[in-house]
């Protein structure tokens, strides 16, 4: 019973910690009741084995025929949503989707092309690739359009060996302009974690439709994030055969079970998303916008020359020496949001997201008080501060109503 005691009473600390949180890390969002509906299901102790291209009816378990069409159903929405011909929700997460594809689509000693943690790219990315074993080099960027320098990158490509590029970006204001690469045999490995939801309305994010259909191109991306959805990883692609190689060394070399609730979960999500996410991730962008003319008197916005952010990013640059001051203060008035010391922040700078907040429904008089509290941070906690802080995060802390969902 001890132990049970100390359960209910870390459950209750998080409970009052999540109840009074300011949510504007760009990494999180909320899930709606509908979607968590499935996470409870006994479909949890339930085994399928084999690819999702086709059911392996051979040495695999009696409930696996009814599973697979969840899979074709997955399969079914991939295609609507993202025009993917190839569909795949079983892997964890974002990272471990990567792993298992960098592990699934190259071999020790192939050269590829990375996206650095400097310009915003995933810091796993270089471990990855050193850990199993693939030579890389960071992907030229131009700081002034915040992008990748193509031209050189297709330069590369022509000149040399290169196997694959790997494009995952942590930090993104500008959805990068992917349809510039001239891949011939290279695959793409675009992991669009960050804006997975936007690139389901945006046809020119998307490399399964704006690049050739013979490119071997894998769009994938964790769904936890501008996808309101549980922590899944998605792997999609368009070239079939591609496709077929891939999904035949998943499984059985690098998954075996599956956690089909979390499968369930995100088709929950996936259906609800078709239904409400466009217009959810039309006043994202729109919140991003609008904060961001709130932020500029105070901050040292970045962004590309007049143009706001395009995603539900805003970065922001804070001298080194003031840094910490801001961090510490955000931390103890539970205002979640991200410290970057990356060369796209100027060394020095803060991360926040709109996403979750425009799912609990924020529109300008939230985001005006928002643009207050992050400038009241800036300034050493005192008593006077502190209790304007605290009284402008009660009333917008207690207006947590899930929007965009059944």
């Amino acid at each position: 019973m001890e132990n049970l005691k100390i359960l209910q009473h870390l459950n209750q600390k998080y409970e009052t910690y999540n109840e009074n949180t300011l949510p504007l890390c760009a990494a999180e969002n909320v899930m709606s009741d509908f979607s968590k509906l499935p996470l409870s299901s006994s479909m949890q102790e339930r085994y399928i084995m084999g690819g999702i291209l086709d059911l392996q009816k051979e040495d695999n378990f009696m409930e696996s025929a009814l599973l697979f069409e969840y899979y074709e159903l997955l399969s079914k929405i991939g295609k609507e949503l993202y025009g993917a011909d190839y569909t795949d929700g079983r892997t964890l997460t974002g990272m471990n989707a990567l792993t298992t594809l960098l592990m699934s689509a190259f071999k020790i000693g192939d050269k590829v092309l990375i996206s650095s943690s400097d310009v915003g790219g995933h810091g796993s990315i270089p471990i990855i690739c050193n850990r199993l074993g693939l030579k890389y080099e960071y992907l030229p960027y131009n700081y002034e359009e915040f992008d990748f320098d193509y031209q050189k990158i297709n330069q590369t490509i022509k000149s040399g060996q290169i196997a694959g590029i790997i494009i995952g970006l942590s930090d993104v204001l500008y959805p990068p302009k992917i349809q510039q690469l001239e891949l011939q045999d290279t695959i793409l490995i675009y992991d669009a974690t960050q804006t997975l939801g936007l690139i389901a309305f945006d046809s020119k994010q998307n490399p399964l439709c704006c690049m050739p259909a013979d490119n071997k191109i894998i769009l994938l991306g964790a769904t936890h994030k501008t996808i309101p959805g549980p922590s899944c990883g998605l792997i999609m692609a368009k070239n079939i055969s591609f496709a077929q190689e891939i999904d035949k060394k998943i499984n059985p070399n690098y998954i075996r079970n599956i956690q089909m609730h979390q499968v369930l979960s995100l088709i929950y999500t996936l259906i609800e998303f078709q239904a409400y996410g466009k217009e959810y991730m039309k006043q994202m962008v729109r919140n991003t916008e609008m904060l961001t003319t709130m932020l500029e008197p105070y901050f040292n916005i970045l962004k590309k020359k007049n143009c706001y952010s395009q995603t539900h990013q805003i970065h922001f640059h804070i001298e080194e020496s003031e840094i910490d001051t801001f961090y510490k203060n955000a931390i103890f008035h539970s205002v979640t949001l991200n410290k970057r010391n990356k060369k796209i922040y100027q060394n020095s700078g803060i991360r926040i997201g709109t996403q979750e907040i425009t799912r609990y429904g924020y529109g300008k008089n939230e985001l005006s008080q928002i643009a207050n509290i992050l400038n009241l941070l800036k300034v050493k906690q005192n008593l006077k501060t502190d209790k304007e802080i605290n009284s402008i995060l009660q009333k917008l802390v207690c207006n947590k109503e899930i929007h965009y969902c059944f």
